[in-house]
């Protein structure tokens, strides 16, 4: 017996085909939440409870929509506390790439150089500009070379009393699988820098040069410039700089 009787929600508890409506309804929100109850639906006495949520869903569809706009909503509804009970799951991340530090570096993060770098890293409005093969400042150029030539002046002294380790480990270099460039002063600094290491480590005698081959990785490519020769360490040790392969 419907213990709510002849009260205003008869009409829709009277009509066996919205009955089945409801009750089927029921069955799918339970089955989108796994069984999980999304709203709290009281306790009817002497009226079984699948009855009761059936009536609940079927009474709030008669009172606030009509036909199958209700059911859509209650669905979609159902299907968003699950996304959302996920959303604290742990995300996959990419590892973050550490790249080796050098001296290279250090000389250019040097405060006496940090006034220089700022003007030559600038378009002025008395600036030559070339468009072949593309559109470029040739004086901003001029002054960023300026600027890293003083710098490897500075540490050409130090770098001639390096071991070839140190010095093979001072090289600039960036992953295999990244696509790197380097702005400003840092272009000319990495790219003449590692030119002016490799020299220095083909000046030393055959017997320093023993270490290389285990320093060879070739997940790592040596910098030099857009235009280089983007050869990997090992590259670099075996073609370059020991010429024991062809």
């Amino acid at each position: 017996m419907n213990p709510f009787g002849a009260s205003v929600f008869a009409p829709c508890f009277s009509d066996p085909e919205r009955d089945i409506h409801a009750v089927n309804l029921s069955v799918e929100i339970e089955q989108i939440t796994g069984g999980r109850r999304i709203t709290k639906i009281p306790r009817i006495p002497n009226v079984p409870a699948s009855t009761a949520v059936a009536e609940s869903f079927h009474m709030s569809r008669c009172l606030l929509f009509p036909g199958i706009a209700l059911r859509i909503i209650l669905l979609i509804f159902a299907a968003a506390l699950l996304l959302c009970s996920c959303k604290d799951s742990p995300r996959s991340t990419e590892p973050r790439i550490i790249f080796p530090h050098t001296f290279l570096d250090d000389v250019l993060a040097e405060p006496q150089y940090a006034e220089e770098i700022k003007k030559a890293e600038r378009d002025l409005p008395d600036d030559e500009w070339s468009n072949d093969p593309f559109r470029d400042n040739v004086s901003r150029n001029h002054r960023e070379i300026g600027v890293a030539e003083r710098m490897l002046a500075q540490i050409q002294p130090r770098v001639k009393k390096m071991t070839v380790t140190d010095l093979f480990k001072s090289l600039k270099v960036f992953p295999r699988a990244a696509a790197m460039s380097f702005p400003g002063v840092a272009y000319y600094l990495y790219r003449d820098g590692n030119r002016m290491i490799v020299e220095e480590i083909r000046s030393r005698p055959k017997n320093e040069l023993g270490v290389l081959p285990g320093l060879a990785d070739e997940n790592w490519i040596v910098w030099d410039g857009a235009q280089g020769s983007l050869n990997s360490l090992e590259e670099l040790i075996h073609f370059e700089i020991l010429n024991d392969r062809r």
